[in-house]
C-alpha cells in the first residue's frame, strides 16, 4: 500500500482543506531509508547532552492550538508551490538547452542520423504528454509526479546525449587519424611514380571527385566485368 501523500493545494482548484494533518491517514511516524526521523533526532541530542553541550528541549506542539495546523502549514504548501513551479522553470529551460544542443550535433560527423532522431523524439514526445498546456486536469498526474517524471527524462536525456557527444569525439579522432593516414599513402604513392603517371593519376582524382557513390560502384562493376 503506498503512503498517503500530502494534499496540496492545486488538486483540485475549488479545494480549501489545508488541516491535513488532522487526517486520520497522515503518517504519525517520519521515515527516511527506514530511519525513523524523530528517534535519530533524540539520539543526536543525548549524544551531544552527554558531551556537555546545553540542548534546547524540543517543542511541544498544544493539539488546541490553530497556528501549526491553519499557518504553519499554508506556509508550508505555499513554499512547496514555489518549488514546484521553480522546478518546473528549470526543467523546460533545460530540455530547451538539450533540444538546442541536439540540434547543433545534426551537421557533426561521426553521429548516426538515427541516434539524433530517437534522442529527439523522445523530447518531443515526451514533453507533449507533461507539458501540455490545455490538457484536460483530470487526464494528467498531479504535479509532484509530474515534475518528478520530467526530471527522470532530463536525466535519461542528458545521458544520452553525454554518450552520443563521447561517441562523436571518439569519431571525429578516428576520421582526423585515417585522414593524416590516407594523405601520407597518396603522398608517398604519388612520389614512387614516373611523371606521366602522376599527370594522369590527378586528372583521374579531377574527373572522379564530382561522381557520386553509385556512379563509382557502377564504375567498379564496369572495370570487374572486362578484367574477366
Amino acid at each position: 500500500m503506498a503512503p498517503p501523500k500530502r494534499k496540496l493545494t492545486f488538486d483540485t482548484f475549488n479545494d480549501t482543506t489545508i488541516n491535513f494533518e488532522e487526517n486520520p491517514d497522515f503518517p504519525k511516524e517520519w521515515k527516511i531509508d527506514g530511519v525513523n526521523i524523530d528517534e535519530r533526532i533524540q539520539k543526536l541530542r543525548d549524544e551531544l547532552r552527554e558531551k556537555g553541550a546545553s540542548i534546547q528541549p524540543n517543542a511541544v506542539v498544544d493539539p488546541k492550538s490553530k497556528f501549526r495546523t491553519v499557518k504553519h502549514s499554508t506556509r508550508m504548501m505555499s513554499n512547496d508551490i514555489d518549488a514546484l513551479h521553480n522546478r518546473r522553470e528549470h526543467v523546460e529551460n533545460t530540455v530547451e538547452e538539450l533540444k538546442a544542443q541536439l540540434t547543433r550535433l545534426d551537421s557533426s560527423v561521426g553521429i548516426l542520423k538515427s541516434q539524433q532522431l530517437a534522442v529527439k523524439s523522445v523530447l518531443e514526445l515526451r514533453e507533449d504528454e507533461y507539458m501540455a498546456e490545455d490538457a484536460d486536469d483530470s487526464n494528467i498526474p498531479d504535479e509532484y509526479n509530474k515534475f518528478s517524471k520530467i526530471s527522470k527524462l532530463c536525466e535519461v536525456a542528458l545521458k544520452s546525449y553525454a554518450e552520443i557527444k563521447k561517441q562523436n569525439e571518439e569519431m571525429q579522432k578516428n576520421l582526423f587519424a585515417d585522414r593524416n593516414r590516407q594523405r601520407k599513402e597518396h603522398e608517398a604513392t604519388m612520389n614512387s611514380m614516373d611523371p606521366n603517371e602522376r599527370e594522369r593519376v590527378v586528372e583521374l582524382d579531377k574527373l572522379l571527385k564530382d561522381f557520386s557513390l553509385d556512379q563509382l560502384k557502377e564504375l567498379r562493376d564496369r572495370m570487374r566485368e572486362k578484367r574477366k
